[in-house]
This record gives C-alpha cells, sequence and structure tokens, in this order.
C-alpha cells in the first residue's frame, strides 16, 4: 500500500503537539456538551468534599486532548480506530497541558495506512496526567496540518 499523502509516518516520529491553558470555563463547560453531569466536573464544593482540590477535566475531555495529538498531525481524514489509555493525574483549572507523541508502528497492509502513537499528557514537566497508545487509519489524500 503506497500512501497518497505527505504525512509519510515513519516509526520514531516525533509529532507536533500541542500546548492547552486549562481555565474552569474550559473543564466545566464540557458536561453540557457531553452530558455528564458528574458534578466534580462542574461543583467546586462537592469536588472539594470528595477530596479533590478543585473540579477536575472529565474523561471525556482527556480523551479528545489523546486523540487530538494524532489528529492535528495527520488530519480531518483520520480515524481513531483504537485508543489504550492509562489516566495517571487529575487535570485541574489553572494546569497547561502538554500534549506530545511518537509514531511506534506504521501498518501498510491494508487499504488504508494506520499508525499506532505513544501519547503523552503532561504539565510541560514531570507530570504525566495520560499515558495512551492510539491506533489512527489515515483515510486522508490532503495535507495534512502542521
Amino acid at each position: 500500500m503506497s500512501i497518497t499523502n505527505d504525512l509519510a509516518p515513519e516509526a520514531g516520529t516525533t509529532l507536533p503537539g500541542f500546548r492547552e491553558e486549562i481555565t474552569f470555563t474550559t473543564v466545566a463547560s464540557a458536561p453540557v456538551a457531553t452530558l455528564d453531569y458528574f458534578a466534580v466536573h462542574h461543583d467546586p464544593n462537592i469536588a472539594r468534599s470528595q477530596g479533590l482540590p478543585d473540579i477536575i477535566l472529565s474523561t471525556i475531555q482527556i480523551m479528545g486532548f489523546v486523540d487530538r495529538v494524532v489528529t492535528d498531525w495527520a488530519g480531518s481524514g483520520a480515524f481513531v480506530k483504537r485508543r489504550r489509555t492509562e489516566l495517571r493525574a487529575s487535570i485541574l483549572p489553572g494546569a497547561v497541558v502538554h500534549g506530545a507523541g511518537v509514531i511506534t508502528a506504521v501498518d501498510l497492509s491494508g487499504p488504508h495506512p494506520q499508525v499506532t502513537v505513544d501519547v503523552r499528557l503532561t504539565d510541560g514537566g514531570s507530570t504525566v496526567f495520560c499515558k495512551a497508545e492510539v491506533t489512527a487509519v489515515l483515510t486522508t489524500t490532503t495535507t495534512a496540518a502542521g
């Protein structure tokens, strides 16, 4: 299978990644969009009563950041086929999330190329919020972002 876009994925390639400042609004607005009304995502008093320092980013938002590492690089035609995650630390308002990824495998045997990417969401230092492995199908034939 030949690759019909300019991504040219190779194992070992570091993806561009992103940096995102997390505000109270970022955290609290997701329950409205996802219908995840678990109170620790929007009510600071309930979050504190559960032993948390503040409201926390929802798992759905975290999975969006994980996928974003791959899709920002691969473009809108990419399809996340599989995601395996390990949540390590809560993401609170005021945090800065750094998303980064490295391609660990490329499969050209099917009708569309697939990549497996080792993704990390960190604070830019030693705190790892989430480790993930994402497999994406590259179906686009257009130039990817980045």
